[in-house]
């Protein structure tokens, strides 16, 4: 028996953020040069048409919304069914997010098309992008803060956002989806509903 499953893009998003990471670790920017060296680094590794993109050494949202649709384009074409690519976050660290569906049967070769297309038109630009758009440490501790107020409006103090990580396993499941509320509205600009 065969049922339709959804494929989100998580072990994809894993497999990106360690990606960025070793891009990230290549090199850095010449002085003096508009292209960083991590995306001199890649450019010999793109398909044609994201080394295109990457000509200038940047990712504009919309070249990254190009690759996107490109990616999606490509799976369409294969005959492979997805969602409609769905912006989300904040700008300027907005992600495109999507899903493709697959019978179990065909789960394989399904995965290998994904894999074709995701690698062709946006593997590198989504990783550029996501290099470009992290949040610098000060950011990235102002948003902690933030984390912990959201939880502190909502009736959960902590004392910080290290205390929210280290007590999560221990947590009720309602004040654990509060957290995860709180993270995603802070960290991706995503409202859920939590029942405020």
């Amino acid at each position: 028996m065969t049922a339709a499953m959804p494929k989100t893009l998580v072990s994809s998003t894993l497999c990106l953020v360690a990606f960025m990471v070793m891009l990230v670790s290549c090199g850095q920017e010449d002085s003096g040069e508009t292209i960083p060296q991590y995306v001199k680094d890649i450019l010999p590794r793109s398909s044609p048409f994201q080394r295109d993109i990457l000509r200038d050494g940047t990712v504009t949202p919309s070249e990254y919304e190009k690759a996107v649709l490109a990616t999606v384009g490509c799976l369409s074409d294969q005959g492979v069914r997805h969602s409609t690519p769905l912006l989300t976050g904040a700008p300027p660290k907005q992600k495109w997010r999507y899903t493709y569906d697959f019978e179990l049967a065909d789960k394989e070769r399904v995965d290998a098309v994904y894999r074709q297309c995701f690698g062709t038109y946006e593997e590198t630009i989504a990783a550029v992008w996501s290099i470009q758009s992290a949040p610098t440490e000060e950011e990235q501790q102002r948003q902690k803060k933030d984390v912990v107020t959201c939880l502190a409006d909502r009736g959960q103090v902590f004392a910080n956002y290290e205390d929210v990580i280290i007590q999560l396993p221990t947590l009720s499941s309602p004040v654990q989806r509060l957290v995860t509320a709180c993270q995603l509205l802070i960290f991706q600009g995503r409202d859920i509903n939590d029942g405020k």
